[in-house]
């Protein structure tokens, strides 16, 4: 029983998977279309599970039903990149925060984790990326 209950989970955890890649994976060279932002976190820290499963503590403030027009791989593929930043800059046990925030005109999401930090001699060269950047 104990056996069965094991591959039923494991089996589950496959399909998540599968269907978390899917959805990274699933864009076109400049296609766009409605993309539910919490959704889309929580996919990628899915594929990213393996990195800080056991020893980071996640915090996401996000509305549920926020959607972004974007090109959705690309969307994902930013996500990948900052989040696994945040996983590798925390060496031991860990939290980052997503905090993502509305105004009529901007969306912007915040990953802060407690991790190291970047060297002072490092800072001059973080940029802020806007929508345009990254969508155009």
């Amino acid at each position: 029983q104990k056996l069965l209950e094991n591959i039923a989970e494991g089996a589950e955890k496959t399909r998540t998977i599968i269907a978390d890649l899917r959805r990274f994976g699933h864009s076109q060279e400049g296609a766009q279309s409605n993309v539910l932002v919490l959704k889309s976190i929580e996919s990628t820290l899915n594929i990213l599970k393996h990195a800080w499963r056991d020893r980071i503590h996640m915090h996401i403030d996000c509305r549920p039903d926020l959607s972004l027009f974007l090109n959705a791989g690309q969307f994902s593929q930013v996500l990948l990149n900052l989040l696994g930043n945040a996983i590798q800059a925390i060496r031991d046990m860990g939290e980052i925060w997503i905090q993502v925030k509305e105004t009529p005109r901007h969306v912007t999401i915040s990953i802060k984790d407690s991790g190291q930090g970047i060297p002072a001699n490092l800072q001059h060269k973080i940029l802020t990326l806007t929508r345009t950047s990254i969508l155009n």
